[in-house]
């Protein structure tokens, strides 16, 4: 059912709204601790759970500002953690006839600080937060045009794309109430963990919903099967509170001002149309590799590229723990392999900033970042002796895919000559 009936959502889908549906909902949880109720023998319980979800929509459809803070963390079928949380904070304002499509999102995913998107309905402010770079754009006019950018999408992630989906594109609507029932405790609160399938269809994906049994009508978390073989937990905070300012550095949360220590650049998409200086690091390989000195534990200017006899590999990494774990890795991986040399690059803003025990060097976060154009971090690149970029790659997909595909890659590099 999708509202207090049995009947279906009047409302016909559109294709934004089915491909919304769809985005969201690939992304399926376990139930959490509590008794399973059987909804057929406690009619109540199916009223009072019908009843918070259509005041929760009601609530969402009629919203004018919203600001909440999403936690999102993946975690394996077994329930343990396979991706570091990622906490984000994001504020929306709807559209109306005098006023324009306003929103902005924070990211806690690595050091820096910032918004990583911040529309004031008159342009939009792209940032990075941990490379400390951010470009301006023209203000997307609704929400279904940020949802619909295969550049800005991604950029929100799995929390604030829901939130922003389900106040923009109402897909909440379309979630058809199971009698799949859970009482819970929340935050000492009486609560709901309530299926739902995406559509009427009986094999439809499902997400858990669970929100207070009583009271006010607000989510607290989300639940939602991705690629089949995890769930993606969104734990909500502040739902309903109309926050001014941002918690972070104080100022209105739709300010368009990035930090004094963030670079303008040209272009943070993956196919910039504004010349190859803003491509990203995969445009290096087969070229000379940059030149960037760098930092050792004891303060001494290093430059890992001199005096080659055997491929390098740097590894750029930021400071969180998805970087802290593709830096074990690679350590893993470089310790007894005497083909090539290893160094975690450590990007940092402080000229002060020493590496501790378990780093290599440290390099200024925004020289590093525009010489070798860094799209992301970790980032792993390989130079052979001749100081050319073999191979890069953004992201860490493990220490298992790294091993595979640097093994042959470094056969083959045995044959590169020294020299050209």
């Amino acid at each position: 059912m999708l509202s207090s009936t049995n009947a279906p959502h009047p409302r016909p889908k559109t294709g934004l709204r089915c491909l919304a549906v769809v985005t969201t909902s690939i992304l399926l949880g376990t139930a959490p601790a509590g008794a399973q109720v059987d909804a057929e023998n406690d009619a109540s319980l199916q009223a009072i759970a019908t009843a918070q979800l259509d005041s929760i929509r009601q609530d969402l459809n009629t919203a004018q500002d919203l600001d909440v803070l999403v936690a999102a963390s993946v975690h394996a079928v077994d329930g343990s953690v396979a991706a570091p949380p990622r906490r984000s904070s994001f504020a929306f304002s709807r559209p109306t006839d005098d006023r324009p499509f306003r929103f902005s999102l924070h990211s806690w995913s690595g050091p820096g600080g910032g918004s990583d998107l911040v529309c004031d309905g008159t342009g939009l402010v792209v940032g990075d937060p941990l490379l400390r770079r951010y470009e301006m754009r023209s203000a997307p006019a609704t929400a279904a045009d940020v949802l619909a950018d295969v550049d800005l999408a991604p950029r929100l992630g799995v929390g604030p794309a829901f939130i922003l989906a389900a106040l923009s594109t109402g897909i909440l609507d379309d979630l058809v109430l199971t009698e799949e029932i859970t009482p819970c405790t929340i935050a000492g609160r009486a609560s709901l963990a309530v299926r739902c399938r995406t559509s009427d269809e009986p094999d439809a994906p499902t997400l858990e919903l669970i929100f207070p049994r009583d009271g006010e009508p607000v989510l607290q978390r989300v639940t939602m099967p991705v690629e089949g073989t995890h769930t993606v937990a969104l734990v909500f905070a502040d739902w309903k509170k109309d926050a001014t300012r941002d918690r972070i550095d104080g100022r209105a949360r739709f300010s368009m001002i990035p930090p004094p220590s963030w670079v303008k650049i040209a272009s943070h998409a993956d196919t910039p149309e504004t010349g190859e200086a803003s491509a990203p690091v995969q445009a290096l390989v087969g070229r000379r590799a940059p030149r960037i000195v760098m930092r050792d534990a004891e303060g001494n200017m290093v430059d890992p590229l001199t005096d080659m006899t055997v491929p390098v590999a740097l590894l750029f990494t930021a400071e969180d723990a998805l970087n802290d774990r593709a830096a074990r890795d690679f350590a893993t991986l470089t310790r007894n392999d005497d083909r090539f040399r290893g160094y975690r690059i450590q990007l940092a803003s402080d000229e002060l900033t020493l590496p501790r025990d378990d780093r290599d060097l440290v390099a200024d976060t925004a020289g590093c970042g525009s010489s070798w154009r860094l799209s992301g971090l970790p980032t792993l690149v390989i130079i052979t002796p001749d100081g050319r970029v073999r191979a890069a790659q953004v992201g860490h997909p493990g220490l298992s895919t790294w091993s595979a595909r640097l093994t042959p890659l470094l056969d083959r590099l045995a044959s590169v000559p020294d020299a050209e």
